[in-house]
């Protein structure tokens, strides 16, 4: 498996980061059949909140104990023993039922989230729409901005805490 040096890392999400940000600040930038500075609202609002989901599955598990299964040592027990009474796992607990409960709630009212999505972007379409004369394609245009701006964020922030929240809690432990 091919693993990238930690700033080489960090360069590649930031790149992503930014040309995904760029492509659909380009794309409502060329939209000439909507209000632009709403869209700009809407992208953003997603974006934010597709990273704090993407942040909650990407949260890392804490393990305390001993990984290898061997017997640890009288240094090595008390490293153990005085780490699992310095970390708080809750962020990671709650992070772990959020996950579970946002799939869980998402399977069972599978059928229901296509409508919900057109029904919002009616109404983010009505309000970015121009004219009286263009909502329906202001509405066709929110979905794919709510999709787009969603996911987005949803890699982001799975990214940043998958790798960078990841690495900043390594080095904290050393």
């Amino acid at each position: 498996m091919f693993i990238l040096p930690k700033n080489k890392m960090y360069l590649w999400i930031s790149v992503w980061s930014i040309i995904g940000i760029g492509l659909g600040s380009s794309i409502i930038g060329i939209q000439t059949t909507l209000d632009r500075p709403s869209a700009y609202l809407w992208a953003f609002g997603y974006t934010l909140s597709g990273g704090v989901i993407g942040i909650l599955f990407g949260i890392p598990k804490v393990i305390t104990g001993n990984p290898t299964g061997t017997p640890p040592s009288t240094a090595e027990t008390q490293k153990i023993i005085s780490r699992s009474l310095q970390e708080n796992t809750n962020l990671s607990d709650i992070s772990d039922w959020l996950t579970k409960i946002i799939i869980g709630a998402s399977l069972v009212q599978l059928k229901e989230i296509p409508p919900y999505i057109m029904r919002i972007g009616r109404r983010m379409g009505a309000g970015m729409a121009t004219n009286i004369q263009k909502v329906e394609s202001a509405s066709v245009f929110s979905v794919g901005l709510l999709l787009y701006a969603t996911v987005l964020g949803f890699f982001i922030g799975y990214f940043v805490a998958r790798f960078i929240v990841t690495d900043m809690l390594q080095n904290q432990e050393a």
